[in-house]
């Protein structure tokens, strides 16, 4: 099992370094045998991949699927990703009581464009969030 985790954070360190089509698509292959063992980057990482066609056909529904699967082990980018999917209804159903629980999630654990993007939500209102100013400024007042 060591020896497992070893090889998968090799891999995962190796696949940034070709950027051409087809280290992009080797990257995608070794993403998803990563992926497959529960390794969070590579779930996120394949995800993005999806998201933007590179490496791998353009597919945002199966963005918002790898994007969950990191989401729902707490993976903080990929909770905000998948609050972007919700929010925009990029290949799911839109939610935005999802896209706001995502979004407090990761903003919890300190993800800025998440803490903004959830502020937002108590700004105007909606998304499953009551307008609250002062839950805004609260949620605001570390980055400012």
């Amino acid at each position: 099992r060591a020896q497992r985790r070893g090889l998968l954070r090799r891999w995962v360190s190796l696949v940034p370094c070709r950027r051409d089509s087809s280290g992009l698509r080797q990257a995608a292959r070794l993403f998803h045998l990563a992926g497959d063992m529960g390794h969070l980057l590579a779930l996120h990482s394949i995800g993005d991949m999806h998201d933007l066609g590179r490496g791998c056909p353009k597919d945002h529904a199966e963005a918002a699927r790898y994007f969950k699967l990191a989401a729902d082990q707490g993976f903080s980018q990929a909770q905000y990703n998948i609050a972007k999917c919700y929010e925009n209804g990029e290949g799911m159903v839109q939610d935005s009581a999802k896209a706001a629980h995502y979004y407090s999630l990761a903003a919890d654990q300190g993800l800025a464009t998440a803490q903004i993007d959830y502020g937002n939500c108590f700004q105007m209102g909606g998304m499953g969030v009551p307008q609250e100013f002062f839950q805004f400024c609260s949620l605001l007042q570390p980055r400012c």
